[in-house]
């Protein structure tokens, strides 16, 4: 969660004010964000993967859809509808009645800000859960592994050799996907079908590391949009591996007993996820607080506190609603 507040402090301002920033800032901003978008969401979805996939956890297809589906629909509705409405009036810079029609077309297409995207994809994890759990009760450790390896090669070896080569690979897989191998994946790892050493998990990150500390300086390799770093996305093998690193260690690391992460942040996490942005948004495009004025460190460390305290306090307040916490966040 905190990770992906940090992926969006980082990158927004570097991608509408890179001219204000110094070589030092600019590095870190390539540093910083392709650091955690390599692995903050593919956690999420392991995650994710490690909860729902669970041979032990029945979920009959009423509560499938009646509850964790219905759950994400009525948040895109709610604060999709609210997001796009918010975006139109800004970049009309007033309001008109049409809007929000137009606003639940958005909605619908997907067309909302950017971090949204995750509450579509995740929808569709959830609906192809039932087969994937049928899969998983019949098939043999090997299986999986030979799913997850199909998976790796043609969502991430062979689009590395496409971009390399400059030669299209033809083979490709219908039910491809770079998420349902992390869906997979974060099964597979908590429930131990393979397991990843401690040193190994090490290994796994510190090669993410040095990949964003150097990558960048190597031709062609950025884009200054979202401040990003080819070969450092969610479906490239820098992200596997730092992905598999981090959730391997924090598995075999991390105590077992609650604490306050676990009582009181867990269960915000989803709602900050989709908050997060509203003030991001705000402090950046309404209060102006920006690089152009401020140095990039103070914009950083204003965003990324107001975001985050905000973000918790809001979801904090919003699920006193009953209605609200049972169905929405």
């Amino acid at each position: 969660m905190f990770a992906v507040i940090g992926i969006h402090t980082f990158c927004t301002p570097y991608s509408y004010w890179s001219t204000s920033y110094t070589s030092l800032g600019a590095f870190l901003s390539y540093f910083l964000t392709n650091t955690l978008r390599a692995w903050a969401v593919p956690i999420f979805v392991m995650v994710s993967g490690s909860l729902f996939l669970d041979k032990s956890r029945e979920i009959s297809f009423s509560k499938l859809y009646g509850k964790y589906i219905l759950r994400l629909v009525l948040t895109l509705f709610t604060f999709g509808t609210l997001f796009a409405l918010m975006e139109r009036v800004f970049i009309a810079k007033g309001f008109s009645i049409n809007m929000i029609p137009l606003s639940f077309l958005d909605v619908y297409s997907g067309n909302l800000w950017d971090h949204l995207w995750f509450v579509y994809m995740i929808i569709g994890l959830y609906i192809v859960t039932p087969p994937l759990k049928v899969f998983l009760e019949q098939a043999k450790n090997s299986d999986i592994k030979y799913v997850l390896a199909v998976l790796v090669v043609f969502n991430c070896v062979a689009p590395f050799l496409n971009s390399i080569t400059g030669v299209k690979f033809g083979v490709y897989i219908p039910i491809n996907t770079i998420w349902l191998f992390y869906y997979l994946l974060g099964y597979a790892l908590h429930f131990e079908v393979f397991s990843i050493r401690e040193v190994t998990s090490i290994i796994f990150i510190l090669i993410g590391l040095l990949w964003c500390t150097f990558g960048q300086y190597l031709p062609n390799m950025t884009k200054v949009t979202g401040a990003t770093l080819a070969y450092a996305g969610t479906n490239d093998i820098i992200a596997v591996l730092m992905a598999t690193g981090i959730f391997s260690l924090a598995k075999n690391k991390c105590t077992h007993k609650a604490n306050f992460l676990d009582t009181f942040i867990n269960p915000l996490s989803f709602g900050v996820y989709i908050l997060h942005a509203l003030f991001i948004n705000f402090i950046l495009k309404a209060a102006h607080f920006t690089p152009e004025k401020y140095s990039y460190l103070s914009v950083w460390l204003v965003v990324f506190s107001v975001t985050s305290i905000g973000s918790i306090v809001s979801v904090w307040i919003l699920r006193k609603i009953p209605f609200v916490k049972k169905y929405i966040l």
